[in-house]
């Protein structure tokens, strides 16, 4: 039996990208927002639910939520304003 893989006591947020899936209106086909579509394949964590099920097991479910708000933002600013 193998022990146990260690996780840190905190999941780093920079392991985490972004995608943003455009929403488009059916009627005008035009873009009307963007869902941020979280990334993580680490050696710790596979996908983001792993990380935020860690986070949330140990009391850090809501500085994980914030910062991954936080980095999702910051890279959604960066997007050139001709994809609005």
């Amino acid at each position: 039996m193998s022990a146990p893989l260690e996780r840190s006591p905190m999941p780093n947020i920079r392991d985490v990208d972004f995608a943003y899936q455009p929403i488009i209106g059916t009627s005008s086909l035009r873009v009307h927002g963007f869902e941020a579509l979280a990334r993580i394949d680490t050696s710790e964590f596979s996908h983001i639910h792993d990380f935020l099920n860690h986070s949330y097991s140990i009391g850090k479910l809501r500085e994980a939520e914030t910062g991954l708000l936080r980095s999702a933002i910051s890279k959604f600013c960066e997007f050139p304003e001709k994809h609005f």
